[in-house]
């Protein structure tokens, strides 16, 4: 047995794009070629997916072309591993989308196709007109507890690595503020922390909820455009401290899953990513109305 990571997503589609499971059912019906994505010196590709009642199941594979590893024996001995032009070496990562909540639940593994580059993936696929955002799922006691905070003290941010702060400029001024005094340094990396010091009182509270927000919507999944931290210190109406960082409250779920030899297959890995929304559904429900 092994443990395999779910993360989950609620998906948006602007401006005013297709539903995401059509997106995903014109893509299904593309032939086998047809659904590969030169992406870099890689190719992505929808390995197989279904529909089931309410939900959309697939398989995503990243093919490796370039780059590719040796054969190395425990002894030191190492030999290349012999493959064909048009042919690589694949990572997978099961997903489910669930229609009446609009939450994708993908498994986690940063050497396949990521959150992001998913949703790059069904754009290009049938959805070139439109953007596909796909924002973290908090807690929900995080956003209990968020709601409820009535006075903030201190608000951080974190970037761990930015090549292209502009594309904070979307998300509101105040991400592109951020984004305009990262620019002027040229800094790749900054640490933003905004306080009240020892004077009384509180931050702006709903302009912070709202940069907040928006900060988690930010992908989080590339290592070039990187929020590492998002925390917001305070109270709520009855003076009650409590710290939120909206990065670690992030919803996931850690589920095991049967392995084959040294890989975990398709079925095996749909079964993990189907108990993990299982465990989830409830909360989802509540957290959509």
């Amino acid at each position: 047995m092994a443990n395999l990571n779910v993360d989950f997503f609620r998906v948006r589609i602007e401006p005013d794009g297709p539903l995401f499971e059509n997106v995903i059912d014109t893509t299904i019906g593309l032939g086998a070629k047809a659904r590969n994505l030169q992406f870099h010196a890689d190719i992505l590709r929808l390995q197989t997916a279904q529909s089931v009642r309410q939900t959309r199941e697939g398989d995503m594979t990243r093919i490796r072309m370039t780059d590719l590893p040796l054969r190395v024996k425990a002894d030191g001995s190492i030999a290349e591993i012999d493959f064909d032009v048009d042919e690589g070496l694949g990572e997978q990562s099961a997903f489910l989308y669930h229609i009446p909540t609009e939450t994708l639940a993908v498994q986690r593994n940063r050497y396949s196709v990521t959150p992001g580059n998913l949703a790059y993936y069904f754009m290009q696929m049938a959805a070139p007109n439109s953007v596909i955002f796909l924002d973290p799922v908090l807690e929900e006691d995080t956003i209990q507890r968020m709601a409820n905070m009535e006075v903030v003290r201190r608000f951080q941010v974190k970037f761990a690595r930015v090549d292209n702060p502009t594309i904070f400029e979307a998300q509101g001024r105040s991400l592109k503020d951020f984004a305009d005094t990262m620019t002027y340094f040229q800094s790749p990396s900054a640490n933003f922390e905004l306080s009240m010091g020892q004077k009384r009182g509180s931050l702006p509270v709903r302009i912070v909820k709202m940069a907040a927000n928006a900060l988690n919507a930010v992908r989080s999944d590339s290592p070039r455009n990187k929020v590492a931290v998002i925390e917001l210190r305070g109270t709520d109406a009855e003076g009650n401290p409590d710290i939120l960082d909206l990065v670690e409250d992030r919803m996931m779920e850690e589920v095991e899953v049967e392995a084959q030899g040294r890989h975990a297959r398709y079925p095996a890995r749909r079964a993990a990513v189907r108990e993990a929304f299982g465990n989830r559904e409830q909360e989802l429900r509540r957290l959509h109305r």
